[in-house]
C-alpha cells in the first residue's frame, strides 16, 4: 500500500504540473507568486480529497496525511530524532534526501534544536516512531520569498518520512 500510494502522489504530481503549466509567460521565464503556489496546493489537495486519503492540518497550516501510523511516541524539543526522507516538489522532482535506508541513509538531528524548516518542524511532531507520513508545506513554512538554491521563491515543498528512532535527553 505505501508504496501504491506513491507512485499514484508522483503520478498525479506531474499531472498538476502539466495542468498547472499556463501559456502566459515568455518561454524560458517562471514566474512564481503566492497566487499560482495557492492554485497549485488547491489542486493537489483536492485529488488527495477525491482519492479519499485523511488530509490533517497542524495549527500553523502544515498539511499531513499519515501513510502508516507507528506505534511510539512523537518527538519533543530536545529529542534526537533519526528519520529517512525525501523532500519533493509538488511536481514530484526531488530537491533532497537522506539517502537510501537500508544503506544507514538516516538523518539524525535535535528535535527544535536544530535549525530545521518551520514546517518541518512542526510537522514531524505528528508522526510517531516508527510511523511515516507526507507533509505537505506551504512555502510560508519553508523557505518563503526568496526561495533557496534550487528551490524557488513561493514553492509548496513535500517530505515522506519515516522516524526510525526518537531518543529523549536525560
Amino acid at each position: 500500500m505505501k508504496n501504491d500510494f506513491f507512485l499514484k502522489v508522483l503520478l498525479v504530481l506531474f499531472t498538476v504540473v502539466l495542468i498547472s503549466c499556463g501559456k502566459d509567460e515568455e518561454e524560458g521565464e517562471i514566474t512564481y507568486t503566492p497566487e499560482k503556489e495557492q492554485a497549485l496546493l488547491k489542486k493537489y489537495l483536492d485529488y488527495l480529497v477525491e482519492e479519499e486519503y485523511d488530509i490533517d492540518t497542524t495549527a500553523n497550516g502544515v498539511y499531513y496525511v499519515v501513510i502508516e501510523e507507528g506505534t511510539g511516541n512523537t518527538p519533543q524539543s530536545g529529542d534526537k530524532v533519526s528519520v529517512s526522507y525525501n523532500g519533493l516538489f509538488i511536481g514530484g522532482a526531488m530537491f533532497d534526501s537522506s539517502g537510501d535506508p537500508d544503506s544507514y541513509g538516516y538523518y539524525t538531528y535535535t528535535h527544535r534544536v536544530t535549525d530545521m524548516l518551520d514546517g518541518w518542524e512542526e510537522g514531524i511532531e505528528t508522526i510517531k516512531k516508527g510511523g511515516t507520513s507526507l507533509l505537505i508545506v506551504p512555502s510560508n513554512l519553508a523557505y518563503g520569498e526568496y526561495g533557496y538554491y534550487d528551490i524557488p521563491p513561493y514553492t509548496t515543498l513535500l517530505f515522506e518520512i519515516y522516524v526510525h528512532d526518537i531518543v529523549s535527553p536525560e
